[in-house]
């Protein structure tokens, strides 16, 4: 084995591994945002016995918020899992599906799986594209390890989210139109065939059609006169339509766009400008590399500069226009980075005398420590868990079972008995989850583990919180009060309300919700950095 492939390895282990650990976050609760649609979808499915949702539209409304692709390739393994866990219960098939709700952990945990592995093939194409085009192996490595690394990369190969299985898909298409011993039929048809599937997954992944379109102008150069003289070009429009029109048929999903006009602001320079400055925060070393690798391809690779060029530029000002401007929607665009990145340094090299070589390794030594140390603190976060999940572990260590407790924190529930889940129902009967339901009505000789009577508030509505929190509290003789600081204050609970009580534990997070490391950037490496835990600030008081 030479030297190449035991680096590439090597890479790809790192890889894996950074997006492997912590794959347990939060479980069992649901605190990373979008990411049970794809779950409950293929569970749903299961239990409907159908693969064509729109002929159950209302039971998926709630669930399933995006097209199936990605649920579909769950109801395998859930199915496997399911039946497993059916043989071994030994109980009703009725309790038994109330039960599997309760917990949902290890179906969350293989969807998980399946991004990980994405994730990590992602890595191995950025390498195959870069030798690909340039046909040098340290641009193709140094290329696979910006990718391996990124932050944001390896944050959401950590979810059952479809960003990074977006990012995959049109990471595979670049792949096949980079493929030099493809003719034109062959690499655009299978490009075409991937845009078709991407767009069971998301939308988004429909601009990969003008990727496609670039890379026929700009780098291939190729004839449109003689092109459409030639009958595969109709086959991928067809391919491409008829993939299209399936993801309609079987799920009309939405496309998460907002209306054009809703806010009276359209600016394209406040969209580059938004996602400078996220990159900034959350990757400098990596853009800066990035940037090089631009304005050497603009010297030396003027053909692969134009192409990957115009769509940024294109991808970013159609984000800005149609949708909000949210940090992870850069992230289609980390593997065309991470294969400039990797070809600048490699041409600064070439180019550079032999006195400034010290320094281009040393500064590219130091960036792949810093993106090292950034992710690894990221997965010790992940790995020391979310403050609801702490939260709800030392509850379950140190509250003696059938205590009265108000939780009030965002996506955080105790388990809870029937009598608290009907006295919940009669405060507010929408605020009632699927898993309430399921803990109301399975049979108690069923249940395992310790359970509270429990107010799970969060999903409440805000004017019950102002009216009568405090008043049921005490006329209920509830015990514990568990909270979140910044949700009371955006429900407008008084602290006068908590003040008096005493406090027995702090679950030190975050303040701000725009801080959470699971979403977009998670306020950059500094504030990774400067959290004790990820999750928001979780205060238990004993009451009365």
């Amino acid at each position: 084995m030479n030297k190449t492939k035991i680096i590439l390895i090597a890479i790809l282990t790192v890889a894996f591994l950074v997006r492997f650990a912590g794959i347990n976050y939060g479980l069992p609760l649901w605190v990373v945002p979008d990411e049970p649609g794809s779950v409950f979808g293929s569970l749903k499915m299961i239990e409907l016995k159908t693969l064509i949702p729109a002929n159950h539209i209302g039971e998926f409304l709630n669930v399933l918020y995006y097209p199936p692709f990605i649920s579909y390739l769950y109801i395998i393994p859930f199915s496997i899992l399911l039946g497993f866990k059916f043989l071994f219960a030994n109980i009703p098939a009725a309790d038994f599906k109330n039960l599997a709700i309760i917990d949902l952990s290890w179906f969350f945990i293989i969807a998980r799986f399946f991004s990980v592995i994405i994730g990590t093939i992602t890595v191995w194409l950025v390498y195959k594209i870069s030798k690909n085009i340039f046909k040098k192996d340290v641009s193709a490595l140094l290329s696979a390890g910006f990718l391996s690394l990124a932050l944001l990369h390896v944050s959401f190969s950590h979810w059952t989210r479809h960003w990074v299985w977006a990012t995959f898909l049109l990471t595979l298409i670049i792949y096949f139109l980079s493929r030099q011993d493809f003719s034109p039929k062959k690499k655009y048809l299978w490009a075409s065939l991937v845009a078709g599937i991407g767009m069971g997954i998301n939308y988004q992944v429909g601009l990969s059609t003008v990727f496609m379109l670039f890379w026929f102008f700009f780098y291939d150069k190729l004839s449109l006169r003689k092109t459409l003289k030639e009958r595969w070009p109709y086959a991928a429009i067809g391919i491409f339509l008829g993939l299209f029109i399936l993801t309609i048929y079987v799920y009309p999903a939405t496309t998460g766009a907002r209306d054009l006009f809703a806010d009276g602001k359209i600016s394209f320079l406040d969209g580059f400008i938004f996602y400078f400055k996220n990159l900034l925060k959350t990757e400098p070393a990596f853009l800066f590399f990035t940037i090089v690798g631009f304005i050497t391809s603009f010297i030396f690779q003027k053909k692969y500069f134009w192409n990957i060029s115009f769509f940024s530029l294109f991808y970013i000002a159609l984000f800005d226009l149609i949708y909000l401007n949210n940090g992870r929607y850069v992230l289609m665009l980390y593997p065309l980075f991470a294969i400039t990145a990797g070809y600048g340094i490699q041409k600064l090299w070439e180019i550079s005398p032999a006195k400034t070589k010290p320094f281009i390794f040393s500064a590219v030594f130091v960036t792949f420590v810093f993106m090292g140390a950034n992710t690894l603190k990221f997965d010790y976060l992940l790995i020391k868990n979310d403050t609801r999940k702490q939260v709800l572990d030392w509850a379950i260590l140190n509250i003696p079972e059938g205590s009265k407790i108000v939780v009030a924190a965002p996506l955080t529930r105790f388990p809870s008995t029937p009598e608290a889940i009907k006295e919940q129902e009669y405060i507010d009967a929408f605020s009632l989850r699927k898993i309430d339901r399921a803990e109301q009505n399975i049979g108690q000789k069923y249940r395992q583990g310790k359970k509270f009577h429990a107010l799970n508030l969060y999903t409440v509505n805000n004017s019950w919180f102002e009216e009568n929190l405090e008043k049921h509290m005490k006329n209920g003789n509830y015990q514990y009060f568990v909270f979140s600081p910044t949700l009371l204050e955006r429900k407008n609970i008084s602290p006068a309300l908590y003040r008096q009580a005493e406090t027995i534990k702090i679950f030190n997070g975050f303040n701000d919700e725009k801080m959470d490391i699971v979403e977009d950037n998670g306020g950059g490496f500094k504030n990774i950095y400067n959290l004790k835990n990820s999750g928001p600030t979780i205060v238990v008081k004993k009451l009365y």
